[in-house]
């Protein structure tokens, strides 16, 4: 087995430079980098539109959970405000308006209730509600958080009336409120001025059956994580694809060429597979980093104003998982998906002798990415609207998907690292049976000249080879 792989440098180098100056690389190319740069400019264009919109109209959407079924209109937010600790009076005495999210929202039926009593008598109150009504604390180390910070904490029952996003968008305004106003308050002490800087602490609860505050942790997901989250996984389907297109067409090429003979003479069959595979899936990453690259400059070339096209579809707060450690995980992943998916392809390339086929050839292939990409794109919309469940950790540790998903649930935090280490670990397994699949009956294959070889006959033939016969 050892001997295998020799040549596979070679045949890697050689692959890559004949992609790179292939006429169809070029052109594909230049199209993404020429889409790459006018993306910006069409989103600027979208925002500005709908910037101009009737803020009525556009407020109506606001806050509303994913399916659109609860709106901000059937919404009752009662506030308590415990801020007395720190500055003597409250925010409110101080003039901070609670009540302005309705002219955020553009409705005026929204009910805002600054209250005076105890927020614990008011939570066990909240969980025999029946009303769609939230609570919204601010006070001085709010569940957990330490007493140097200030703290907006959104309370609702758990009975699934108010979808935690909702809540998470209010914590999110009323930040933003307090963030302007603080600086209109005056005359205060280097301990208030320090916990007033510090940024507030944004904490999205509910209570459970018995009235109290729940430990389990929110892992919804807001708009922002989902478009991250999306957007990785379009990334990732575009360099399965793109790449093992490729690996099938040049590997379906040598074979009706008659190329593939000459070069079995002095390489070995997987060495051959193993360089036109790693070739393919590098060619693909580089085009799609001169994608990013150019979307990155066209972000600073023309987006006006204060923040760019891209810091208003992702805000600072989504990349604060991105470090170090998930970039790596997440790379890993992407390698190991990419390798399991372009070995497929090659195995499909390697079933036909002709051009012709080559389409009907990849429609497995392509079903089986799809179904991958499908399986991840629900998993977000569960996160978005349930959190973490049963399906999210199965498309998380299902190969096919987890290909697709996982980099971007590192990436936004919204995955365990037992879970990423696990589902790490079942990609390397199932690319090292791929690999041992492929090892087995890749020369018989690639030998072929006829018919175009069913999926099911490969198994026929790994089972001929393991036992030493011959297809």
């Amino acid at each position: 087995m050892k001997n295998e792989f020799r040549g596979a440098g070679k045949v890697f180098r050689f692959t890559l430079q004949q992609t790179l100056k292939s006429k169809a690389y070029v052109i594909t190319t230049v199209l993404l980098l020429i889409a790459s740069i006018v993306v910006v400019p069409v989103l600027q264009m979208i925002q500005s539109n709908g910037a101009g919109d009737d803020p009525t109209e556009v407020a109506e959407n606001v806050l509303k959970d994913s399916e659109g079924d609860v709106s901000i209109d059937e919404l009752t937010i009662h506030v308590y405000d415990e801020t007395s600790d720190l500055f003597g009076v409250t925010i409110t005495d101080m003039g901070f308006n609670w009540s302005t999210i309705r002219q955020h929202v553009g409705n005026a039926n929204v009910s805002v209730k600054e209250e005076t009593g105890s927020v614990e008598d008011a939570l066990k109150a909240l969980k025999t509600s029946k009303e769609k009504e939230v609570i919204v604390h601010l006070g001085l180390g709010s569940s957990g958080v330490t007493a140097s910070s200030l703290a907006i904490t959104v309370y609702r029952a758990d009975t699934g009336t108010i979808p935690e996003v909702i809540g998470q968008q209010i914590a999110d305004y009323y930040v933003e409120e307090f963030s302007a106003f603080k600086d209109q308050i005056s005359e205060l002490t280097d301990e208030q001025k320090k916990v007033v800087d510090a940024t507030v602490s944004v904490i999205v609860n509910f209570t459970d059956e018995n009235g109290q505050v729940s430990a389990e942790k929110d892992t919804t997901i807001n708009d922002a994580q989902y478009a991250l989250a999306y957007a990785m996984l379009f990334v990732l389907m575009m360099v399965v694809i793109m790449g093992s297109t490729q690996i099938a067409t040049s590997i379906t090429t040598d074979k009706s060429t008659k190329v593939v003979e000459y070069l079995l003479t002095s390489i070995r069959p997987m060495a051959l597979v193993v360089g036109k595979v790693c070739a393919m899936l590098l060619a693909s990453v580089g085009q799609l980093a001169l994608m990013l690259t150019l979307v990155l400059i066209s972000n600073k070339v023309f987006s006006t104003g204060q923040t760019s096209v891209l810091e208003n579809l992702f805000t600072a707060e989504v990349w604060k998982h991105v470090t170090a450690p998930t970039l790596l995980a997440a790379l890993v992943a992407l390698v190991l998906g990419a390798l399991m998916y372009g070995m497929l392809a090659a195995l499909c390339g390697a079933s036909i002798s002709k051009m012709e086929a080559l389409q009907e050839a990849l429609s497995l292939f392509t079903v089986t990415t799809l179904i991958g990409v499908y399986i991840g794109v629900a998993a977000m919309t569960v996160m978005l609207v349930k959190g973490d469940n049963a399906y999210v950790i199965f498309t998380e540790l299902f190969p096919l998907s987890s290909t697709f998903f996982l980099p971007g649930a590192l990436l936004i935090g919204k995955v365990t690292w037992w879970i990423a280490l696990l589902s790490i670990v079942i990609l390397l397994v199932v690319d090292v049976f791929v690999f041992l699949f492929v090892a087995r009956i890749y020369e018989m294959m690639i030998n072929h000249n006829g018919e175009r070889i069913k999926p099911k006959e490969w198994l026929t033939m790994f089972k001929g080879a393991k036992k030493g016969g011959k297809a």
